[in-house]
């Protein structure tokens, strides 16, 4: 790194003397620290790489984490992305499908609040992808204001595992 004081001398700083207040947000990337995060932006991925850790290395996170509740506006056939969102709520006005996502990749997880409006009797509907337990998928609560919740984890990019919690209070 180096810098052009006001003057027009050109210095160099010293190793370990520039901190994280003189750079700007993303001023360096992993690839020119030689650092194991990493971002393909092809992909939308951010993540750590695996080789820079013994094989039974774990994350371990010391303060909560947290993914935000992405809001889906309704349709009658609605396709999460789930590259864009891991938890989602929709407000149905009508009968709804969710339809097979494309952007499931294996190990992705998170949660479907499904909210009654003020008529309810709204019905849902699901792609092949969902899977649920003994095969069925669940008949939505169809009170006015009621919230199902749907806990998924995607077990390959085109199987899907859920549960719902129904009618929660």
């Amino acid at each position: 790194w180096r810098g052009i004081q006001s003057g027009g001398t050109v210095m160099t700083p010293g190793d370990g003397t520039v901190g994280e207040a003189k750079l700007g947000d993303y001023a360096v990337t992993g690839a020119k620290y030689g650092s194991p995060i990493f971002v393909d932006t092809s992909t939308d991925y951010f993540g750590i790489a695996a080789s820079s850790f013994t094989p039974d290395a774990q994350l371990h996170i010391t303060k909560s984490s947290l993914a935000d509740v992405g809001t889906v506006t309704y349709g009658a056939s609605v396709t999460l992305n789930l590259k864009t969102n891991q938890n989602f709520i929709v407000t149905l006005t009508g009968n709804i499908t969710f339809a097979n996502p494309t952007t499931a990749v294996a190990g992705m997880g998170g949660c479907i609040f499904i909210v009654q409006d003020g008529t309810g009797s709204r019905t849902g509907s699901w792609g092949s992808y969902f899977k649920w337990i003994g095969g069925t998928a669940p008949t939505l609560t169809t009170t006015a204001a009621a919230i199902d919740r749907v806990d998924y984890i995607v077990k390959s990019s085109t199987e899907i595992q859920a549960v719902a919690s129904l009618d929660v209070k």
